[in-house]
């Protein structure tokens, strides 16, 4: 049933728009259209012209908005019956004059009703719900289907529930019965006369309505046997045990005793632990009644065995015909020393490798570096002074005797140098012919601490402002643009959007063009928010854009 919602004042209607405008970003109060600087003192949003209003949302219908959970207060206009409606208690409700108020559905009773044209229900393919406690209890489906205590029936008529029948009368010939689905579905069906009796009447020839049935293992029978006996009705099933005592015994249970005989002729062979101390043999068995374990043991000094992971010493000359990998440590002893080969071993990841070097390797080849002279000669690296320098100084500190300082000082305020990966500060004014990049932040203004954003600016920043008033393209070398459009309309063109994703622009018209004289923003590749362009006909108002590199979207407005 539909609720009456009647508003007299008609000029109210713009009032409620105003309070339930969305999309419209300010910080305080805003303003559109006409006089934008006198703006009322109790409004948050105003709205002046004397040749434009406010459109609302045209809506075809409310399935789609209603997923998204509206809240009350919202309005929107709905185009299948030309109304405005407003969301209120979880339900859109017409905004109606007295007029039209006399043809809704009242709450205490209607008259002068027509049933061919008068009618409960809907007329826009949507389900008629009847409800209590706000709850769903009653659904006519688009369909016609029928549902209670269910929002989706799938049959004609669909009870989600129980289901109660008062007063039933009594028959005691009909067979048809009424039977359900395993989906619920009630079907009709049907039965036998005897299922009203008794359904079976007789099993082997015992006809009872107590019957038993019995199994037990027979030593005396071949087969399997049923034994009927109708004096205590019971039926039983006779298995025999297989001892051995018939050749016409062809299968049977097993006697524990006969199963404990197979058991024990089983002989399991199994490989055991390795031993923790060697043997001659190289390995022990152990023997049980039904196993029998093989126990290898290490080998050491004198005893064959296994080589296991653990530290072992092993007897008698090895040779290897392949190579050897050792990954650790490498000891060789009592190795006898030699004053004129000149072949040594090398190693290159890991594999050892015969060279053979220059004989004056074996003795002094470098005699002097910058007038050091000693077999151990050091080059280092040092930071210190305000200015680069090569110093040959004997052994001071830790510096080895005879070294060779290449000194390269920090940059800083008063030293020239390098640039290292912590921080620092230079002195002196730097012009960077082509563009800087910085990898985390950057703060201008303070020669102290560190950016706690991307960018920070300590103090004013000044960015391009210029007024046009004739069709421009904008470049990298704009920022703020004002359009005045007080001469002619005229277009303002965005450059591609691919290579510069995140420039921003913003651009406000501005002169004494009003709505006659449009500033039209126009993409040169891409789209605004999904639009050719984006037009702003009211002087003194603004759009700022951002790119993503492919398409321009509006940020503010």
């Amino acid at each position: 049933m539909k609720s009456v919602f009647t508003f007299f004042l008609r000029k109210t209607y713009l009032l409620f728009a105003l309070f339930l405008l969305i999309g419209v970003m300010a910080e305080a109060q805003l303003k559109i259209g006409t006089n934008p600087t006198s703006i009322q003192k109790s409004s948050i949003l105003e709205l002046e012209s004397s040749r434009q209003g406010l459109l609302l949302p045209r809506l075809t219908d409310t399935a789609a908005i209603n997923i998204l959970l509206p809240p009350d207060g919202m309005m929107i206009y709905l185009v299948p019956d030309n109304s405005l409606r407003i969301r209120s208690n979880g339900y859109w409700k017409k905004i109606a004059d007295a007029s039209a108020a006399s043809s809704n559905w009242t709450i205490t009773g209607n008259t002068a009703t027509d049933s061919t044209i008068n009618f409960m229900g809907t007329i826009d393919g949507k389900p008629l719900t009847i409800r209590t406690n706000n709850q769903p209890r009653l659904i006519v489906g688009s369909n016609g289907n029928v549902g209670v205590g269910t929002t989706t029936p799938t049959a004609k008529f669909e009870v989600n529930g129980t289901v109660k029948f008062d007063t039933i009368a009594t028959n005691t010939t009909e067979v048809t019965v009424l039977v359900l689905a395993a989906n619920g579905s009630v079907l009709k069906r049907n039965m036998s006369s005897a299922a009203f009796a008794n359904a079976i009447k007789a099993i082997n020839g015992i006809q009872a309505q107590t019957l038993s049935l019995k199994a037990a293992a027979a030593l005396t029978t071949d087969t399997v046997q049923v034994i009927n006996s109708s004096v205590d009705s019971t039926i039983s099933i006779n298995l025999p045990v297989q001892n051995g005592s018939s050749a016409s015994k062809p299968y049977g249970f097993l006697t524990y005793g006969d199963w404990q005989k197979i058991h024990s002729g089983i002989q399991v062979l199994a490989i055991g632990a390795v031993g923790s101390t060697s043997n001659v043999n190289g390995a022990t068995i152990t023997t049980t009644d039904s196993s029998r374990t093989i126990n290898l043991t290490p080998a050491d000094g004198t005893n064959p065995g296994l080589l296991t992971a653990i530290a072992q010493t092993i007897g008698g000359p090895k040779t290897f015909l392949d190579s050897v990998s050792v990954n650790g440590h490498l000891r060789l002893g009592s190795v006898p020393t030699n004053s004129t080969l000149d072949s040594v071993l090398v190693i290159s990841n890991g594999l050892v490798q015969k060279r053979q070097v220059s004989t004056s390797a074996f003795s002094g080849a470098i005699r002097s570096i910058n007038g050091n002279r000693d077999s151990l000669q050091g080059v280092a690296f040092h930071n210190a002074g305000i200015d680069l320098s090569v110093i040959a100084i004997p052994k001071i500190g830790a510096i080895v005797a005879d070294s060779i300082i290449l000194n390269v000082p920090d940059a800083g305020t008063v030293a020239r140098g390098v640039v290292t990966t912590t921080a620092q500060t230079f002195a002196g004014t730097k012009h960077f012919a082509d563009s800087l990049a910085a990898g985390v932040s950057f703060l201008v203004g303070s020669a102290a601490g560190s950016a706690n954003s991307t960018v920070q600016v300590a103090g004013s920043m000044s960015m391009s402002i210029i007024t046009v008033t004739t069709a421009t393209t904008l470049n990298g070398t704009h920022n703020t643009v004002l359009g005045d459009a007080s001469g002619a309309a005229f277009t303002i063109t965005l450059p591609p959007p691919a290579g510069i994703a995140g420039r921003i622009y913003t651009i406000k018209k501005i002169g004494t063009g009003d709505i006659d004289k449009a500033l039209t923003i126009a993409p040169n590749g891409g789209t605004i928010d999904g639009g050719a362009n984006y037009i702003i006909y009211n002087d003194y108002t603004y759009v700022t854009l951002q790119t993503d590199g492919t398409n321009w979207f509006i940020i503010k407005k």
